[in-house]
Parts: C-alpha cells; sequence; structure tokens
C-alpha cells in the first residue's frame, strides 16, 4: 500500500506540472498576441507623421523636416502651426488614404484578437460563442461580417460546433452563398472554386472545415493587403516592411499556439489509471491505518483524499484556461484593455495632439531641457574646459 501512494503522489504532481507547464504557455501566447499588436499599430501609426489624423480622419499635412532632421515649427499667433507642407510626393487626398489605412489596420488588429478569443471560446456552449461572436461583430465592418458568416456560418446552438460546408463545394457544384447586406437573404455569386479536385463533372465534392480556427488567418490577409497598399503608396520603407512581416508572422505562430493549448489534453488512458488509483488507495488508506490511529483514522484519511483528489483537480482547471471559468483567463477585459491602448496610440497621433507637442521646439522650456540634458551627460564642463 506504501509503495501505491508513492507512486500515485508522483503521477498526481507530474499531472499537475504538465497541467502548469499548458497554463503558461497558454497565457505566454496570448500575451504574445496582445504584444505584437501593439508594435503593429505602433509602427503602422508611425507612418502617419506626414498624415495627422483628428478622431479617425479629419485634416492631414505633411510635417516639413529642416536640415538637422527637426520639425520646422512656425509660431503664430493663437499657436503652433504646422507649416511647409510638402506635396511634392503626395496630395491630400492621398494623405487622407494613407490615414484611412493605418487605422483600418488598427481596427483588424482588433478584430483579429476577437476572432482568436471566439475560435477558443465556440467550444464552451452557445452563450460564451454568442459573447465573444458579437465582439467580433462590433469591430468588424459589414461586409466583412457578411463574408465570414458566408465562409464560417454563424453561431451553432446548444453545444453544438459542428463543421460547417465550404462554400463552393457540395455534390451540385454550385457557387458559394453570400448573404444579402439589406435582406438578410442569400444569392449565389461567381463560380464553383477551381483548385478543389472534382470528382466527376464540373461538381466539386463537399468538404467542411472548422468554424473558427481560420477566422484569425482571414483577417491576418486583410491586414496584410493593406499594409502592402501602404508600402506601394510610399508611407512604409522596406526596413519598415520587414519588421511588419515578422511580427504578422509572430501573430500566426501565437495564434497556433493558443490552438494547440486549447485542443492538447492529456492521454485518455493515463487519466483513467490515475483515477483508478486515486480511489483504490484513498478508500482502502482507512483500513491500513486504523490499527495505528484508532479514532484519528478518518481526519487523516480526509486529509488525505483531499489532498490527492484536489491536487488532481487543480490539474484539470489548469488545463483548459480559455474557458469560461473562474479560474481561467480574463480574456475579454484584456481584449478590452488592449483596445484601449490601441486607441490611446491612435489619438496621440491627432493634429491637436502633435501640433500641442512641438510647442517646445519654439519655447524657452526647449532651451531649459537641453541645458539639463548637457549637465547631465558632461557636456556643459567639456565646453567649459575647452
Amino acid at each position: 500500500h506504501a509503495m501505491i501512494g508513492v507512486l500515485l503522489a508522483f503521477l498526481v504532481v507530474f499531472r499537475s506540472q504538465i497541467a502548469w507547464g499548458m497554463y503558461m504557455e497558454g497565457r505566454n501566447a496570448v500575451g504574445r498576441v496582445v504584444a505584437m499588436s501593439r508594435c503593429l499599430a505602433l509602427e503602422l501609426l508611425a507612418s502617419l507623421a506626414h498624415a495627422c489624423v483628428e478622431e479617425g480622419i479629419s485634416e492631414q499635412s505633411n510635417l516639413g523636416v529642416s536640415r538637422s532632421g527637426r520639425p520646422r515649427v512656425v509660431v503664430r499667433r493663437g499657436g503652433v502651426t504646422l507649416p511647409e507642407l510638402n506635396r511634392s510626393r503626395r496630395t491630400k487626398k492621398s494623405d487622407i488614404e494613407l490615414a484611412v489605412l493605418a487605422l483600418e489596420c488598427v481596427r483588424l488588429l482588433k478584430l483579429h484578437y476577437w476572432t482568436q478569443i471566439e475560435h477558443v471560446r465556440s467550444g464552451d456552449g452557445e452563450e460564451a460563442w454568442t459573447a465573444a461572436a458579437e465582439m467580433v461583430n462590433r469591430f468588424a465592418t459589414q461586409p466583412e461580417v457578411a463574408e465570414l458568416r458566408a465562409e464560417f456560418g454563424g453561431v451553432q446552438p446548444g453545444s453544438q460546433r459542428n463543421k460547417v460546408t465550404i462554400p463552393g463545394t457540395g455534390e451540385d457544384g454550385s457557387a458559394p452563398v453570400k448573404p444579402d447586406l439589406k435582406h438578410g437573404q442569400s444569392f449565389r455569386v461567381g463560380s464553383s472554386l477551381p483548385y478543389y479536385k472534382r470528382t466527376s463533372g464540373a461538381a466539386v465534392a463537399a468538404r467542411k472545415h472548422d468554424p473558427t480556427r481560420a477566422k484569425p488567418l482571414v483577417v491576418l490577409t486583410w491586414l496584410r493587403i493593406n499594409i502592402e497598399r501602404m508600402v506601394s503608396a510610399g508611407a512604409l520603407e522596406t526596413t519598415q516592411l520587414s519588421r511588419l512581416t515578422e511580427q504578422i508572422e509572430g501573430l500566426v505562430e501565437a495564434g497556433g499556439a493558443i490552438d494547440k493549448i486549447d485542443q492538447l489534453v492529456l492521454p485518455l488512458p493515463y487519466c483513467q489509471l490515475l483515477k483508478i488509483f486515486q480511489i483504490f488507495f484513498v478508500f482502502t488508506l482507512p483500513f491500513v491505518l486504523a490499527p495505528q490511529l484508532g479514532l484519528w483514522t478518518p481526519i487523516v484519511a480526509a486529509f488525505t483524499a483531499i489532498g490527492f483528489f484536489g491536487l488532481d483537480q487543480v490539474g484539470v482547471e489548469l488545463e483548459g484556461p480559455f474557458g469560461v471559468d473562474d479560474n481561467d483567463f480574463p480574456l475579454l477585459t484584456m481584449g478590452l484593455a488592449m483596445c484601449n491602448d490601441l486607441d490611446a496610440m491612435v489619438r496621440t497621433v491627432s493634429r491637436t495632439r502633435m501640433e500641442a507637442r512641438l510647442t517646445s521646439f519654439a519655447s524657452t522650456e526647449s532651451h531649459q531641457i537641453q541645458g539639463a540634458a548637457a549637465l547631465a551627460l558632461g557636456w556643459a564642463e567639456a565646453a567649459e574646459s575647452s
């Protein structure tokens, strides 16, 4: 009996360590999605240095740059303006279009996060799936919602999570079905997909895919298309494109890690053997302890049962960290915090705030800051000695 107890303790602790590793890996994956989304937004919004935006889109202008690399600022009555607009390469219309693309990229980063959350929450029942899908619909445009619904379907009732038929496939080789945006009806568009192997004639064999797994990849495709348009317009340099590509690849890898943790479970034979050994050990332990402990046997046996069954339940809780239980990750709260951070980054590139920050270049405060920096770095003493 003692040997079984030692073996059982090892198995329970080993299972808990595996579950804790899965828990931390899942948290790191979600953290990478949030961090890379912020980095992508930072890089994209920095491209708007020549096109200030105000609450989305308002008046854009190129910041003139002097030979020293500092923005040229002219002080006028009533405040600081951004003069010397460089219109040689871009027009005001093109600046507005670039601002729209950059802000659309930020919105798509938010949408990508919520589609990722919808994927992991779609297996937790209709209520959890519906809550995540509502967040996706809030951050998606009407055509995007229609495309996602046509490709992946909607929330499935109850605890169902069945695969959906890929548009353009079916026994009759019919064309994909697209919802009508105005009336909510369906109509057929396009033609059957040509890159599927046909079994007979023009018919395309019915194929099914997961109802949520590819949604984040679709959103990242939209994001990459917008970035490519910004590159073609000259708003992003080649080095920036390389960094953005690496970060998008990081989002794909982080999404794969989240999906792996969500789908990964311990082998069923391991869990069954663990439960059998626990029940056998806990319910036979009082008979072994009774001759030595007497009346203390129930108390010791109860604490032993709590230890074994409790530690095993801890492992069960840690295995699936993306659900809706109290011990799971607060994915909705984390997503809203990320959206607030991205909104703050968007507001800081507004024309009003950029003009306010540039006042320091034309005020006595800037000279005081420069003098303090020179003194702290030792440049002031070096200048006096020379």
